[in-house]
């Protein structure tokens, strides 16, 4: 049985092999168990590739891991675990910890851990994960470029390249500029690259797609369950109609498959 990493490696390598990029729905923390695992299973049956959860400090990320492994364990996508910095140093980093956040993803099941790593902390984000949990940081065009390398050197299996400006949205020109950066950050981590924090659209996910070996939408997901909510609709068809859309627009030609890659 393959360990998640490699669920997670082998999940994106598949995509770029249909040459598309590979979509990773982001959902919101669990605060429902069942409700979670059926949005899950709905955003895998309309063509999810990777999901994605959100623990938050100062909140204990021990009931969000061990509803994760259930999770985990009902959906055939490789899941990973959203985490502010604060978290992972309490729980990963600092030696008093009494309980230890990487271990027990591991055995949640729990394919990577993502994170925006502040300077000075990459090395000692990378090395708490280990060989078993990817972690994934967060690079902006912003950044100061000790920091963005930094950050690219501790990413395993892919670096999210966020801050995409999309207004007015869908602009070709917008990620013209911004499909530069993401090959900096394919050069400089060695890693594949997801495009994310700017894409909401299935217009836009089709431009990120034609650079980005994967895609990543959160805010679009949230939007589409508070509009579900408020019109009295089932958030989970609501969820599931997006999902499908997003689908098939990163299924546009992304690149050969035999293109260089991590």
């Amino acid at each position: 049985m393959p360990s998640g990493l490699q669920r997670l490696r082998q999940t994106i390598d598949a995509a770029r092999a249909e040459r598309r990029a590979a979509l990773l729905v982001c959902l919101p923390a669990i605060d429902n168990l069942s409700w979670s695992l059926a949005a899950a299973r709905a955003c895998v049956a309309a063509g999810a590739d990777l999901l994605e959860f959100q623990t938050v400090y100062p909140r204990h990320p021990a009931p969000t891991v061990e509803a994760l492994a259930e999770i985990a364990a009902g959906v055939d996508a490789p899941c990973l675990l959203w985490s502010d910095f604060d978290t992972v140093n309490a729980f990963t980093i600092l030696d008093n910890a009494g309980w230890r956040l990487v271990p027990e993803c591991v055995a949640a099941g729990i394919a990577g851990l993502a994170a925006p790593v502040p300077m000075g902390c990459g090395e000692a984000f990378a090395d708490a994960c280990g060989d078993d949990l990817a972690p994934v940081g967060f690079v902006a065009p912003t950044m100061q470029p000790k920091h963005f390398d930094e950050v690219c050197r501790c990413s395993s299996v892919f670096t999210y390249a966020i801050g995409v400006k999309t207004a007015p949205p869908s602009d070709p020109r917008i990620f013209e500029d911004f499909a530069g950066f993401v090959e900096r950050v394919r050069e400089a981590s060695g890693t594949h690259v997801f495009v994310g924090a700017g894409v909401t659209t299935p217009a836009q996910a089709a431009l990120a797609a034609t650079f980005a070996d994967g895609v990543a939408v959160a805010t679009a997901v949230f939007v589409a369950l508070d509009d579900a909510a408020r019109r009295g609709e089932s958030q989970i068809d609501a969820l599931a109609s997006l999902v499908g859309m997003l689908r098939g627009a990163v299924e546009r030609d992304c690149g050969s498959p035999e293109s260089p890659r991590p």
